[in-house]
């Protein structure tokens, strides 16, 4: 059993776009359900299990998918930590009127095809450059045509910018498994030791599926892993930004800020400060 969102029931008045977060721990989920408008999500914290047509999944850190109407799917958290989606659906003419001003005749995520739907992995600098800009749409309280459009050509562009779109593999269950072990700070401080531990191979060997199945490194998942252990930190717990930068991992204090900047956009203050607020 599932639920069917209408957009025109969820929001009679005429709204062209919602952008949303929702933070899911573990045991807490978003039920099965598919829609008559499409959305584009990514993980802008954490990690979290993911069920699409059936098949299940864990979504690390920085991974977008685009969801198309036909397509059910739901959230459901997996560790104490949590992880947080950022959501953005738009009404469904809204897309189509996008589709024949500006990319007629071309396969674009959302109107193809292609089974399963196009799912990418955002390098930190991507990620950062489409949490700015959902904070900036969100800051419009209800998004007009203008700023949805801005949004998605912003969004379509910034995709473009890459030589290559991953199209990414199905993560093995030995790294995944390993990955989610991480999760706890005393973990985390091992840094990539660690994680080869957990993941029972080779350095070379978790090397070569972590490039395959994250488009990153190992040193650069563990980052990404202890910066979203902190953001969840800064977010929902009073600890100091210098002590949730030890607790992650983080023996220099200036690598953590120049780190979180990169990825968040903002330094570890400005985000807590823009998350409450948000909440």
């Amino acid at each position: 059993m599932s639920l069917t969102l209408q957009w025109n029931r969820l929001f009679p008045s005429g709204r062209v776009s919602l952008i949303s977060w929702s933070r899911k721990t573990l045991g807490e989920e978003f039920p099965l359900h598919d829609h008559d408008f499409p959305e584009v999500f990514w993980i802008s914290a954490g990690c979290l299990q993911h069920e699409l047509n059936g098949v299940g999944t864990e979504l690390p850190l920085g991974r977008l998918m685009f969801i198309r109407p036909a397509d059910r799917h739901a959230f459901r958290g997996i560790d104490a930590r949590g992880g947080t989606v950022c959501n953005f659906a738009v009404r469904p003419d809204i897309v189509a009127h996008l589709r024949e001003r500006y990319f007629a005749g071309q396969r674009i995520a959302w109107w193809h095809e292609a089974e399963p739907p196009p799912m990418l992995q955002l390098a930190p600098a991507e990620l950062h450059l489409l949490d700015h800009a959902a904070r900036e749409l969100a800051a419009t309280g209800d998004p007009d045509l203008h700023a949805t459009e801005r949004f998605l050509l912003n969004l379509f562009h910034l995709l473009r910018q890459r030589d290559a779109p991953v199209r990414l593999t199905a993560e093995p269950a030995w790294l995944a498994a390993a990955r989610v072990a991480m999760n706890e700070p005393r973990h985390l401080a091992r840094g990539v030791p660690q994680l080869v531990r957990f993941a029972g191979c080779s350095a070379e060997h978790l090397a070569r599926t972590v490039r395959r199945v994250h488009g990153v490194t190992p040193t650069d998942l563990v980052n990404q892993l202890r910066l979203g252990w902190a953001a969840a930190e800064l977010q929902y717990s009073g600890r100091t930004i210098a002590d949730v930068a030890l607790a992650a991992g983080f023996e220099s204090l200036s690598h953590f800020y120049h780190l979180f900047r990169r990825q968040h956009g903002v330094t570890p203050r400005q985000f807590r400060l823009r998350a409450r607020a948000l909440a």
